[in-house]
């Protein structure tokens, strides 16, 4: 799915991208590159504040992470 959504951000389908990438992430909450292709996607969109949103979402996961399990 990850890759579907890679392919349709090179294409410029944004929106079917997201999709994809909420999909890896509704499978996998741990997947901090779905996180970051998604701030990619919604920033090319236009939508900065959802692109922000990802980001903050992707780095708390990583901490969290990290704090659970070490580097």
């Amino acid at each position: 799915l990850l890759n579907k959504g890679n392919v349709c951000y090179c294409t410029g389908d944004y929106h079917h991208a997201l999709e994809y990438y909420r999909e890896v992430i509704n499978n996998n909450t741990t997947s901090l590159e779905a996180y970051f292709n998604i701030a990619l996607a919604e920033r090319k969109l236009g939508n900065f504040e959802k692109a922000l949103e990802a980001l903050f979402d992707a780095t708390l996961r990583r901490t969290v992470f990290l704090a659970c399990f070490g580097t």
